[in-house]
């Protein structure tokens, strides 16, 4: 029976976790967020074997300039005078954050470091890369360390970047290309005040800044496509109102989780409003940076490393994982006549060709001696369900590339994305409260029913005895650590003063006191809200309160067999 009740409560902790993930799955049902028809005003915009309707651009994030370590800001000038301007020459680049390290030597030290950006300003100055080329930049948490607002002096970010200078906040940038128009929206969701390492890792989006992303979304209207970017992903952001903000809006890149100590090249999922987040890997270590694309309205990209060539990436047909059926107009994919390639490399491409479904290689046109690549297909040809299309670029001496390969479908079918990438996106901050406050609760609601059993009359006596109990020897310890007053309370109070009371109050930002929950900070008269403080608190209660409650709990019982057997 004891072990029936044991395996019980077991299954019930998995039920509630389970749960939980449950309503971190595909929310959105692609199927049905296809537009009932097509616009026919663009019935004739398909992608076929010309240069029209495409633009492309470059994102890269957490570059970490550091003034330790120079090779960062040596490889990110030569990322920018070579594969930027020389090579890929797209019209924007997108930095999403973390542009400056920020850090001292010892571990919790942290602030802005104006060596750091000027690094960032000669890399951006020295290249002439403005003169050519729009830079949208936008700050990240490393950017806002130990400032007490975005007026302060030190905030580097307004004096050495591109865009702070003229927005210190939020920006819109539409990029216009004949006809089109492409909208570009930089979401600042640092906080403000921006308090010491290591409690400054959420984001926040106050309502201010919040209406004003909402004016700007109605303003830029009406163009071919919204680009959104920041530095946080939207669940590490404090403000549920975020993700109205980018339903149906359009794609939002962002970088902050780098590669996650190097198991993912790059975290990707389809949001339950529509839109795709894309979060990068960083520079700083990985030195990656994306290649993006809108061909005909179909946003395509990849993620590739600092001086590994050539770069492929396939605009039509896209990714079908990556769709946004509510963003896109995905029929034009079953309504194109050509397969289209962008492909950059620093030396000359002498032959590029594509094979779908394992059939027979088939070459691709180059179209007016530019990065964009052809061949025409028959969309009527292509069964049902997902196929894979496979590309590969020849160089000057006769050598294939790799195959870069890209699975789609022409019929509206959408693979699901992997589960750890949905839990990673959507799960955020949420996951980490409610895996907190399971685990408080799995740490405080024991140890109170072994209490109530004790010292009710009408539960009875608890049955001690070895062949009643399942993990006997662990329940008898924790009887007897519950019955002693001294310890129980103290114990009880832990877990529950880690939810509740303040941590510690110190200095949270120079020169301003402040007071550390689990649920946020208060400083400098602001609320914060919290999050990497949900892991910290697991941390603790993992690491020293588990195991305080066993050796206290041996202690006692050792104790007590010494007394019975009359040694002590």
């Amino acid at each position: 029976m004891a072990c029936f009740k044991q395996a019980l409560a077991v299954l019930m902790f998995f039920i509630f976790v389970s749960l939980y993930v449950a309503s971190i799955d595909d929310s959105v049902h692609p199927e049905q967020l296809w537009p009932e028809q097509s616009d026919d005003t663009s019935a004739s915009i398909v992608p076929n074997d010309e240069h029209r309707h495409l633009m492309y651009f470059v994102q890269v994030s957490d570059t970490h300039l550091s003034a330790s370590v120079q090779e960062r800001a040596a490889h990110f000038k030569e990322f920018i005078s070579e594969t930027i301007m020389k090579i890929i020459k797209p019209p924007v680049i997108v930095m999403t954050g973390d542009i400056a390290d920020s850090l001292g030597t010892r571990f919790l030290d942290s602030g802005q470091i104006r060596e750091e950006w000027q690094q960032y300003w000669r890399a951006i100055y020295e290249t002439g890369v403005t003169r050519k080329h729009i830079w949208l930049d936008i700050r990240g948490n490393h950017d806002n360390l130990n400032l007490a607002s975005v007026e302060h002096e030190h905030n580097f970010y307004r004096v050495y970047s591109v865009q702070g200078r003229h927005h210190l906040h939020s920006y819109s940038y539409t990029y216009r290309d004949g006809g089109d128009r492409y909208t570009f929206i930089g979401i600042d969701t640092c906080t403000d005040p921006g308090v010491k390492r290591p409690f400054n890792f959420v984001g926040s989006l106050p309502k201010t800044e919040l209406s004003s992303l909402q004016r700007i979304r109605e303003e830029t209207q009406g163009s071919n496509l919204t680009i959104w970017f920041g530095h946080h992903p939207t669940r590490s952001v404090a403000s549920d109102e975020l993700h109205e903000l980018l339903r149906y809006g359009g794609p939002y890149l962002c970088g902050h989780y780098h590669s996650l100590l190097g198991f993912f090249r790059g975290m990707y999922v389809l949001q339950p409003t529509g839109f795709l987040e894309l979060e990068l890997a960083d520079w700083k270590s990985g030195r990656m940076f994306r290649v993006a694309a809108v061909d005909h309205g179909l946003f395509s990209f990849v993620d590739v490393r600092f001086r590994e060539w050539p770069i492929i990436l396939v605009t039509n047909p896209k990714s079908a994982v990556m769709a946004m059926p509510s963003v896109e107009p995905l029929h034009r994919i079953s309504h194109s006549t050509h397969i289209r390639v962008l492909v950059f490399s620093p030396v000359p491409v002498s032959e590029v060709r594509c094979s779908v479904d394992d059939g027979h290689w088939e070459p691709l046109k180059q179209v007016a001696q530019g990065p964009l690549w052809v061949a025409p297909w028959d969309t009527q040809q292509i069964a049902p369900g997902t196929h894979t299309l496979m590309v590969q670029a020849m160089d000057p001496d006769g050598l294939w590339s790799d195959a870069h390969v890209v699975t789609f479908s022409v019929d509206g079918t959408i693979p699901s994305h992997d589960l750890a990438m949905r839990l990673l996106l959507q799960g955020g901050i949420r996951a980490l409260r409610v895996l907190f406050i399971l685990i408080v609760l799995a740490c405080v609601l024991p140890m109170c029913w072994i209490r109530a059993v004790q010292t009710s009359t009408w539960l009875g006596p608890p049955d001690l005895s070895a062949e009643r109990l399942c993990c006997g020897g662990l329940k008898r310890r924790l009887h007897l650590l519950v019955s002693v007053d001294v310890l129980f309370w103290p114990l009880v109070s832990i877990p529950l003063y880690l939810a509740i009371g303040p941590w510690f109050v110190g200095e949270m930002v120079e020169g301003h006191l402040g007071a550390c929950f689990v649920w946020g900070i208060l400083v400098y008269g602001t609320f914060l809200p919290g999050g990497l403080a949900y892991f910290y608190g697991m941390v603790f209660i993992v690491m020293c309160y588990v195991p305080l409650v066993c050796c206290l709990g041996c202690t006692l019982w050792q104790r007590r067999e010494a007394l019975r057997a009359g040694t002590a």
